[in-house]
């Protein structure tokens, strides 16, 4: 019997079943998707926005600017104050230092709470007043990097200015110490380290961070728009840099976990620092 080969050369080694016959379309197999996209991971820290309901929360930058409206006036005011005492020597070993220092930051703690019953949900959802227990950790890791990138400008500063870059309130609680340290300086100190740090964060990564963000603001422009309006806000131009670096620092607590929990604690992580070495020096 002759062989006949099939046509167009094709070789013809596997019978054709009816089902799979060449004029029978071929059944398409099954279809798997692509593998999913990963990204190469990236050393910059994760950014993390909130969602607010502009119709609930209806605080913006006209609170925003009240606020720092009623910091600088009250610094600004203490200044004053001091400048025309007749006595000051007297003036500041009573309780007028710790008046000048905390009263500022009483008046701001107020107007939060009245823009956040007036036009808010609530004073944690406004204002990302909220702790976890991460936020303890990330807080130290933020005091620790504070302190190395603020010693850092602190010598370039005082390589340029002639001076170190000390803070003015220090420098009023060394005049006020004549007579040793008295309850007042203890006082200060107390609430410089936790009173102090908690408003202000509340002011610049609660609602000023919060506002602008509202306003369509990128996270890493928030942080850094922020950080330069709490150290110009200071009036102390020769620790401005420094200021601003350890904005930087502090407001990265709210920029990788969208609450003020670990900013708060870096910042009262410094304070705590810079108060403790005032009584010490003082003592």
């Amino acid at each position: 019997m002759t062989h006949i080969p099939p046509p167009h050369g094709r070789a013809d080694t596997h019978p054709v079943s009816p089902a799979t016959s060449p004029d029978t379309p071929p059944v398409a197999g099954p279809r798997f998707p692509h593998p999913p996209f990963v990204s190469k991971p990236s050393s910059r820290p994760a950014v993390v926005t909130n969602i607010y309901d502009n119709e609930k929360a209806r605080w913006g930058l006209g609170d925003m600017f009240t606020s720092l409206g009623i910091f600088f006036f009250g610094s600004a005011g203490l200044i004053l104050l001091i400048v025309a005492t007749s006595n000051r020597e007297d003036f500041l070993q009573g309780p007028w230092l710790l008046v000048g220092v905390v009263g500022p930051h009483a008046l701001l703690l107020t107007h939060l709470f009245w823009v956040s019953h007036r036009k808010g949900i609530s004073f944690a959802d406004d204002f990302g007043f909220q702790f976890q227990r991460p936020d303890v950790g990330l807080g130290f890791g933020l005091f620790i990097g504070a302190l190395i990138a603020a010693g850092i400008v602190a010598i370039v500063v005082t390589q340029i200015a002639g001076e170190p870059p000390t803070a003015s309130v220090v420098e009023l609680a060394q005049e006020s110490s004549g007579n040793g340290l008295t309850i007042w300086l203890y006082l200060f100190a107390i609430l410089g380290a936790t009173f102090v740090p908690v408003v202000e964060e509340l002011v610049y990564r609660g609602l000023f961070w919060s506002a602008l963000e509202k306003r369509g603001m990128q996270p890493w422009t928030i942080l850094v728009v922020t950080s330069a309006v709490f150290a110009i806000i200071h009036l102390e131009p020769i620790r401005t840099a420094l200021l601003f670096t350890v904005g930087m620092a502090i407001g990265i607590g709210r920029l990788v976990t969208g609450r003020t929990g670990a900013s708060i604690a870096a910042h009262m992580f410094i304070n705590t620092a810079a108060m403790t070495a005032t009584l010490i020096q003082l003592a």
